[in-house]
This record gives structure tokens, C-alpha cells and sequence, in this order.
């Protein structure tokens, strides 16, 4: 395996899939290791784009999540985004000759949930009162709150409603 022969990794950005209001999975897909060797392989994301190549690892507002090594296809699920946000991403490898990127992608996270009706509006200060709210991207809601109390339960029954108990008021 002679190294001046060696080249950087061929790869590609796979799109962003299971996007959420927070989160979404992004993948890599690398198809030959230049014949050196992925030592290090992931993607990186950024609010912005200032050229068809980026963003790129080290650059300004990127944000770099590695998920190993080698060849193959891979993906991750990354939280903590902003609602209703366009983030542009690419893949990369890297071998002993360099980094290579994939093409630049984006997607738009989804716009966060929000309530539109609450029924009943009141209940017993002991709480355990079944209230029904509707509204809107309640789909991958993780917690339900009244006020700063966590609600006793709840069930997340579509995209545009959800039931829960009232906790006692504290």
C-alpha cells in the first residue's frame, strides 16, 4: 500500500431525516477510504453558510459531532436545536492525507409546540383534574407542565392534542 498514492475519502452528506423542533438525524455515507484509512468520520452543522463549502471543522459557529471511524454509512440524532431554524450540515472523513466534506445540506427544524385551547381552565387546588389541551407540533413533547409543576401524568394523543392530569397546587 504504497502512501503517495494514497488520496482523501470519498463521501457523501446524507439528508437530514426525523426532524423535530429540537432535533434531528443527520448521517454520513462513506463509500472508499482513499486507500489510508478513516481514522475519524461525522458531521458538522451550522446556523449559516457563507460558500457552498461550509461549514467546515474550526469554523465559526460550526458545531462538529464525530461518530467514529472507517467506512460505511452512518447517522446520529443531535437535540438541543432551535425551533423553526434553517441549519446547514456536511459529512466529513478524514484520513492520514486530510479532510474531505460531503455536499452542503440543510433542513429547518420545525416550529415548537403551541397551545391553542385548554379545557377546563380551572380545577380543584388538590389537583387531579384531566384537563385537554390542543394546539399544534405536540408530536415528541417530553413534558408537560402547569405552571412550574410537572403535570401528573400525560398522554401525547396526536400531533395537535394532549391529556393530562393537574397536579396539586404547590
Amino acid at each position: 500500500n504504497d502512501p503517495t498514492l494514497w488520496q482523501y475519502p470519498t463521501l457523501s452528506t446524507t439528508a437530514a431525516n426525523t426532524i423535530t423542533s429540537g432535533s434531528a438525524t443527520l448521517g454520513v455515507n462513506i463509500t472508499a477510504d482513499g486507500g489510508a484509512g478513516v481514522t475519524e468520520r461525522g458531521f458538522v452543522y451550522s446556523v449559516f453558510s457563507l460558500t457552498p463549502t461550509s461549514p467546515v471543522i474550526g469554523g465559526s459557529g460550526v458545531t462538529k459531532v464525530v461518530i467514529g471511524t472507517g467506512t460505511g454509512t452512518f447517522s446520529n440524532t443531535i437535540s438541543g436545536l432551535a425551533p423553526n431554524t434553517l441549519y446547514y450540515i456536511s459529512a466529513y472523513a478524514t484520513n492520514s492525507v486530510g479532510t474531505n466534506y460531503g455536499s452542503v445540506l440543510s433542513f429547518t427544524t420545525l416550529s415548537g409546540p403551541a397551545i391553542t385551547g385548554i379545557s377546563p381552565t380551572s380545577g380543584p387546588i388538590a389537583g387531579g383534574t384531566s384537563v385537554t389541551i390542543t394546539g399544534t407540533s405536540f408530536t415528541g413533547v417530553t413534558a408537560v407542565k402547569f405552571g412550574s409543576a410537572n403535570a401528573t401524568n400525560y398522554t401525547v394523543i396526536s400531533a395537535t392534542q394532549i391529556t393530562a392530569t393537574a397536579p396539586a397546587a404547590s
